[in-house]
């Protein structure tokens, strides 16, 4: 008889330790190779795949042993190999029979058993394009890869969570920037409170108990560290008192949702920064396909404002953004359209149509503006 003894990590992998019998050795291996031939139902291939719970043999070791080693090397790789297949397969099944959260699935299995496979990525990003979620996806974790492409949003949100901590702990004191660790994600814990107002440094500075330029000296620090964008303010001479102070935004929209503790979708529409959280985020992937030579917003203390205006060369262009299904032109915009003398205005909103407004004046989706897949 072959003594096994067997057991899942904290990983989710079933790790082995014993001998495991010729029969049932070979019965993983066999599931796993009916899933590489084309004549394979979906199915057996579903049900191959299936049994792939993690690394072969993991964490089972011979003392002294190079030869087990590389044996269990080219087996686990070969596993390995086969269950990528089976899962692409899958993946092109099911989006060719118009099943795309089951595709999903399988693709963000995929992508995690492979995570530097470019066409895993590929075909990740197009599912979710073409279900209507790509969006909403890059909007919840934001644009750093391994957040993005995590196999589901508790792994993406740790992975944030992290790169939040390595970057005070680390990066920062890397760079000579001598603030404490503690301090300075306190202070970036308020300041995602903060994400699309206008600055003050007088609330954080008295929470912390500093001065008013010491809090400067913080929000520079993640402004010149690219975390944060201070959205300077424009000034016409129009004989009105306009907003002198910057805006501040965070600019991935990951980071800001890990520090606000949003973890899914659901959780993040029902936030009360929801609104604030969708501008910042559409904002960034203006400013990223249109490459302005200057960009500011425009506010005047009688309410009027503009998010976003760009200059290129002698053009000026508005931008407003608005979370909505049926964009409308208000009177603010009116007023930024006559006192800025703007050539164009847009709309940004996340719906699907782009269509015109009015006479230079035209709502843009949002998705037209994410990177290309």
């Amino acid at each position: 008889a072959r003594t096994l003894s067997w057991w899942w990590d904290d990983d989710g992998a079933l790790v082995l330790k014993g001998r495991l019998s010729p029969e049932d050795g070979a019965l993983l291996v066999r599931a796993l190779e009916a899933a590489e031939y084309a004549s394979a139902k979906m199915d057996e291939v579903e049900a191959a795949v299936s049994l792939y719970r993690g690394q072969f043999m993991a964490g089972f070791t011979l003392p002294d042993s190079p030869e087990f080693d590389d044996w269990q090397a080219v087996h686990s790789e070969r596993l390995r190999r086969m269950l990528t297949t089976g899962l692409r397969r899958l993946v092109m099944h099911h989006a060719e029979q118009g099943q795309a959260e089951r595709a999903i699935q399988f693709a963000l299995r995929w992508q995690a058993v492979d995570p530097l496979h470019e066409p895993a990525h590929r075909a990740l990003m197009q599912l979710y394009a073409q279900n209507g979620r790509r969006a909403d996806a890059l909007w919840l974790r934001g644009g750093f890869p391994p957040a993005y492409l995590a196999a589901d949003d508790s792994d993406s949100l740790a992975w944030r969570r992290q790169a939040v901590a390595s970057h005070v702990e680390v990066d920062l004191p890397q760079l000579g920037i001598g603030i404490a660790a503690p301090t300075m994600l306190r202070f970036w814990r308020m300041l995602a409170h903060v994400h699309g107002n206008i600055w003050s440094a007088a609330d954080p500075a008295r929470s912390l108990g500093v001065s008013a330029p010491t809090v400067r000296r913080y929000l520079e620090a993640l402004t010149h560290t690219l975390m944060v964008r201070q959205l300077q303010p424009w000034h016409a001479n129009l004989g009105k008192r306009q907003v002198k102070s910057p805006k501040v935004y965070f600019r991935d929209s990951g980071l800001l949702h890990a520090l606000l503790d949003v973890a899914t979708l659901p959780e993040l529409l029902a936030h009360p920064r929801c609104g604030a959280s969708w501008e910042g985020f559409a904002l960034e992937q203006v400013l990223r396909l249109a490459k302005p030579a200057e960009a500011y917003f425009w506010a005047t203390h009688q309410g009027a404002e503009l998010d976003l205006l760009m200059f290129q060369g002698q053009r000026r262009v508005g931008v407003e953004f608005k979370r909505s299904d049926a964009p409308a032109v208000t009177k603010s915009m009116r007023i930024a359209i006559d006192d800025l003398r703007l050539d164009e205005l847009y709309i940004v909103y996340p719906g699907e149509h782009r269509f015109a407004l009015g006479d230079g004046i035209e709502a843009v989706p949002v998705w037209g503006m994410l990177p290309s897949g």
